[in-house]
């Protein structure tokens, strides 16, 4: 939505935002386990259709599946920060026991600002370095290989659709297996009539 409103472009915004949200839609952040960063994928996504002007679902193939790994590599690098914060561990049950002195260990103030500052310069960094990065690889890949860009045939629900299989398949149930082949033989049926 915040794209939207920026760009006034909500199509692309809820497209890419939603297509993200299906693919990842069977992992949920329980416990330990980080989730792919669906978020950072697609804000370098969607700033990818502005820099390199990719305005239709079937161009933002390749950028997609150029985001995916940022996704999960964005994942551990927050797995590396949480380790890296849990140092914090120590100054702060130091502060607790000296009574909440401040003059021994780091207050839970502190600790919490210095967090928001790191993982906040950590994102911007993972961002930025990952922006220019596949903008550059997509540049190249559009100037050598144009062709790989233009598959009209690739809708919105089309790349939804794809995206969704994973939450269908992760219920790992008979009748869950039973739809999605229906379902292959249904759009397989349509597109050749």
């Amino acid at each position: 939505m915040a794209w939207g409103l920026l760009t006034g472009d909500w199509d692309m915004g809820l497209g890419v935002a939603l297509f993200f949200e299906l693919l990842w839609l069977d992992h949920f952040p329980a416990g330990t386990y980080i989730p792919p960063n669906s978020l950072l994928a697609t804000l370098v996504v969607l700033c990818l259709t502005r820099q390199c002007g990719l305005s239709e679902p079937g161009s933002l193939l390749v950028p997609i599946m150029l985001a995916v790994p940022l996704a999960h590599g964005a994942a551990r690098a927050e797995l590396l920060q949480r380790k890296w914060q849990d140092r914090s561990y120590n100054s702060l049950l130091r502060w607790a026991r000296k009574g909440g002195q401040h003059g021994e260990g780091a207050s839970p103030e502190r600790l919490i600002a210095r967090s928001m500052a790191q993982t906040a310069l950590m994102s911007l960094v993972l961002f930025f370095v990952s922006f220019l990065f596949l903008a550059w690889l997509v540049g190249v890949m559009h100037e050598t290989w144009p062709f790989i860009f233009e598959t009209p045939a690739v809708t919105w629900p089309l790349l939804w659709l794809a995206a969704g299989m994973g939450g269908l398949l992760a219920l790992r149930l008979r009748g869950a297996y039973q739809v999605f082949f229906a379902g292959i033989f249904v759009v397989a049926a349509i597109s050749y009539l």
